[in-house]
């Protein structure tokens, strides 16, 4: 079975996930993708929150 790849996250994404964590999930993910051209899904999101509490 082959491993998922990781994905990177600059500074600047990992400050903006942080300063906004009080949003729900799905509007996080939405607000991100839109604001760094990024594609990622909400379990993308959720599991880098979790990480990194």
């Amino acid at each position: 079975m082959a491993r998922l790849s990781r994905i990177e996250y600059s500074e600047k994404e990992k400050e903006f996930l942080k300063s906004n964590c009080s949003m729900s999930r799905q509007e996080l993910t939405d607000a991100f993708n839109e604001r760094f051209g990024r594609n990622l899904s909400k379990g993308n999101i959720s599991a880098m929150c979790k990480r990194n509490k």
